[in-house]
């Protein structure tokens, strides 16, 4: 029972509908202001000035017992207000046009229907409905009992608007409309001053002041005559506007007896005390069936001790001090005992049987405690103590399974599930320790959430937002097991720290059966999924390839395969991608940094099983600034070092020989060092390549400085020896140019042996060849480590 405001955007979009929980009883007017503001999506309801709190929002057709209306049927352009029941069709107000009391309007901005969408039929009056095509700050303001009323509507129901189905216009008064008067509740025996309190909040009412005694007429009422003899006050008094107060020992509370006024112990037991309840007080049965008895109650305006009565046959009467729920149609009865009011979670019997039962004014987002108190649903179970008798804490259970249920066997398929069912899964990285290529290893914290449905399940009390938590051991979850590689490697052992077992609360699913003694929410498993968290300690060895190191690049992979549950479920990946989050700012680990980490799904045959499982790779880049510096920039030093002899004075043949045997010892130290201090392969690595080239070259220009000091001293050369040279052919002497008039003396100094000028054109040609040879090899070695080649 309430207000369903139900909105569709003009541009369209979908339909929402905003529940708002608001009671009626019968004969009793209330006031009520919806808004609804298009921008934020957010909506509002008052029921006699007090704010209702959003019960559900969901769009038609999602959830239990609603189907979407016809297109058109209620749903207007910009806003549709709904009047708060359940009616037909055929029973409602609907307005195509609208007389605004300013000017007329040419054409309309919406359709504003009042009923209930098909729900039910309504059987209610509805009086001076006014709209607003605006945001108003008070919306209280709207109401026009008071005079309050500000503003002028855009629409307002009057006889212009179109009747269809059986409803007709009648006139009520605005002081009908507005008249309220609140009704008196006697309690009998009263005892301390919080025990009455609390006994008139949880009747929807507080404790009588001063100014209600004034108006009440006791005699009537006969409040007087039934506790006159008690020799006692007649009732507690209100202080703080109806705020409940702590009282605790030695504190004195306002009683009135004949006298008037005065100040009695707080923990004096009275035998009477008065409440004043709302007139538009209503009451739900929880814990009962609905075979015998009706759900919703309200009380009798016009008696001292309340009648609670149903518009069935149902009524809870006080008979002899004993409380009796009654149904005259059935002719079922059953008892209370040693109770002032029926409010709250009690204990009733129908002879040998008993039954837990709960009368109270709490809506259904509430939770009734057992004195009859409201709280709000989320704080139940919290371990939190929220009611004075700890009862919020009491059948906490999250899961509810059947007697047979066996956490061994996979859940069946949904009704439209067939074949394999996808087994969403989540991983995140949470740290990853350093890695070397000696090693091979790498040790990871991952956190894996599965996710999946178990329509043998059923859970109560979930709460919205936050992860709703139950033990694993009482319901079947996916096993996995780590594996190394792609799917296909061997058995890891980890450390599974961490294993919680939780669900998500649903409210487009969600139902609240009045048979629930505890007011619990009750989500089906076929729709409301469970999930498990597993934190997973483990050390994978990585099969890393190292022909190009250290510019490699390499794959470290671990796998989870799902063991219990073959053939009918395969891993499907929770979000879209195959990005995994890493949740460490820390991505350089030693020789590598960490440049991306991905998953994927695969299948793998065992034995009889088609086995799904997921693999977590990362992705590893080599730093390689410590090779760079340690063993080319040297390397390449050395040869320069060597290269440079050449352009030494040939007959200098010691310096240059001696040099470049020191740049080689250096180097043939420089590999041996490197060779321990790096990774052993059966293979050749880009790096051993390296030193194996530049060594060789190193050696290469050793051997050409011994072949140029040989022909640099020869007395006669080969002819394939000045060939190779490109000189005209073998002489004995070569006389350099000189000028004219040179002295004899100075001409014969100019000359020098043949085998000098070969030596010096080999010198020349052995400088070419091994710069460009080299040159070559470090330019195609580059292009190779960037992964150009």
């Amino acid at each position: 029972m309430g207000v369903v405001l139900r909105v569709k955007n003009s541009t369209g979009g979908d339909t929402r509908e905003y529940f708002f929980e608001v009671k009626f009883p019968p004969e009793q007017w209330r006031l009520l202001c919806l808004q609804h503001d298009g921008g934020s999506g957010k909506s509002r309801c008052l029921a006699d000035d007090e704010e209702m709190p959003l019960s559900s929002k969901r769009v038609p057709g999602v959830g239990e017992g609603h189907n979407p209306p016809d297109e058109g049927s209620t749903a207007q352009e910009d806003k549709t207000a709904s009047h708060p029941n359940s009616c037909a069709l055929n029973n409602t107000l609907e307005g195509d046009s609208c007389q605004d009391t300013r000017e007329k309007s040419e054409a309309t901005t919406g359709k504003l229907c009042v009923g209930g969408f098909g729900r039910g039929k309504l059987r209610a009056s509805v009086s001076r409905l006014r709209w607003w095509n605006r945001i108003m700050p008070d919306i209280g303001k709207a109401v026009e009992c008071a005079g309050r009323a500000q503003g002028i509507p855009d629409w307002v129901m009057n006889e212009d608007w179109a009747v269809v189905g059986d409803a007709s216009f009648q006139p009520h008064s605005l002081q009908e409309v507005c008249s309220s008067y609140p009704r008196y509740v006697l309690l009998q025996p009263a005892g301390t001053y919080s025990h009455s309190q609390s006994l008139c909040h949880a009747l929807a009412g507080t404790l009588v002041s001063t100014d209600d005694l004034s108006a009440i007429n006791t005699t009537s009422l006969q409040f007087s005559n039934i506790c006159a003899d008690s020799g006692e006050p007649l009732t507690w008094l209100n202080v703080k506007n109806g705020t409940r107060v702590e009282i605790t020992p030695g504190d004195e509370c306002p009683a009135w007896d004949s006298s008037g006024e005065k100040l009695v112990a707080c923990v004096r037991r009275l035998q009477c005390s008065i409440c004043k309840s709302s007139p538009t007080s209503m009451y739900t049965l929880y814990g009962h069936t609905g075979r015998f008895f009706d759900y919703t109650y309200y009380t009798d305006s016009n008696l001292s001790v309340p009648i609670f009565q149903s518009k069935g046959s149902s009524q809870i009467k006080l008979e002899d001090s004993i409380w009796v729920l009654r149904s005259n149609l059935h002719r079922v009865e059953w008892r209370l005992e040693g109770a002032a009011l029926p409010i709250g979670r009690r204990r009733w019997r129908a002879g040998s049987q008993e039954v837990l039962l709960t009368l109270t004014k709490c809506l259904t987002t509430q939770f009734t405690c057992d004195d009859g108190q409201c709280i709000s649903q989320i704080l139940r179970c919290d371990d939190i103590l929220h009611c004075r008798d700890m009862s919020d804490e009491v059948n906490c259970r999250v899961v509810e399974k059947p007697s047979r249920y066996d956490v061994s066997s996979p859940p069946p398929l949904r009704p439209w599930e067939n074949g394999t069912v996808p087994l969403a899964y989540h991983i995140d990285v949470y740290h990853l320790s350093d890695i070397t290529a000696i090693n091979a290893t790498a040790s990871m914290d991952v956190g894996i959430t599965l996710t999946w449905y178990d329509p043998r399940l059923k859970f109560r009390n979930l709460k919205p937002d936050i992860k709703n938590y139950f033990p694993c051991e009482l319901v079947w979850t996916p096993a996995v097991q780590a594996v190394t590689g792609h799917g296909d490697g061997t058995v890891l052992d980890t450390n599974d720290y961490e294993k919680f077992c939780y669900a998500y609360n649903n409210d487009a699913t969600e139902k609240r059966p009045l048979a629930d003694p505890y007011m619990g929410h009750v989500a089906d498993g076929m729709n409301t999924a469970v999930e498990v968290y597993l934190g997973v300690l483990a050390t994978v060895p990585c099969q890393f390839r190292l022909q190009l190191y250290p510019f490699d690049t390499q794959l470290c992979n671990l796998s989870f395969i799902l063991t219990n549950s073959p053939w009918s479920r395969v891993f499907d990946k929770a979000l879209p991608g195959n990005y995994v989050p890493y949740l460490n700012a820390r991505r350089s680990l030693l020789e590598y940094v960490l440049e991306d980490q991905t998953t994927e799904v695969g299948w793998l045959m065992q034995a009889a099983d088609n086995n799904t499982y997921f693999v977590l790779s990362y992705h590893l880049r080599r730093l390689y600034g410590y090779h760079v510096m340690n063993s080319y920039f040297p390397t390449l030093l050395m040869f320069v070092i060597s290269y440079a002899t050449f352009y030494f004075q040939l007959d200098d043949f010691t310096n240059r020989i001696m040099i470049s045997l020191t740049a080689q010892l250096v180097l043939a130290a420089l590999f041996s060092s490197t060779t321990q201090s790096s990774v052993k392969t059966p293979y050749l690595k880009l790096i051993d390549v390296w030193y194996a080239v530049i060594i060789t070259s190193c050696f290469l220009i050793i051997v050409l400085q011994t072949l140029i000091n040989v022909i640099f001293h020869s007395n006669r050369l080969p002819g394939f020896v000045y060939k190779m040279a490109c000189l005209p052919g073998p002489l004995s002497d070569i006389k350099k140019v000189v000028p004219l008039f040179t002295k004899r003396s100075q001409e014969l100094t100019q000359r020098e042996p043949a085998s000098n000028t070969v030596a010096r054109r080999y010198n020349a040609m052995a400088r070419v060849f091994t710069l460009s040879l080299v040159s070559t090899f470090v330019v195609l070695y580059i292009l190779l480590a960037l992964r150009v080649l």
